[in-house]
C-alpha cells in the first residue's frame, strides 16, 4: 500500500516547488501539496484509492 502512495506522490508535480498555500479556494491548483498537507495532518495512506478502485466505486 505505501509503495502505491509513494508512486502517486512521485508522479505529482508542484508548480511552486512544494510551497503552495492550500486552502478551500486553491486546493485544486496543486494536488501534490494538497496530498502532502492531508498526510501531514493525519490522513492515513490506506484511504487513498487507486484509479481502478475509483472506477469500480463509480459503477456500483
Amino acid at each position: 500500500m505505501s509503495k502505491k502512495v509513494d508512486k502517486i506522490c512521485d508522479e505529482l508535480e508542484c508548480p511552486s516547488d512544494g510551497d503552495c498555500d492550500i486552502d478551500v479556494q486553491s486546493r485544486a491548483l496543486c494536488q501534490k501539496c494538497r496530498l502532502n498537507k492531508c498526510l501531514a495532518i493525519g490522513m492515513k495512506k490506506e484511504f487513498i484509492r487507486s484509479d481502478e478502485e475509483n472506477k469500480l466505486r463509480k459503477h456500483d
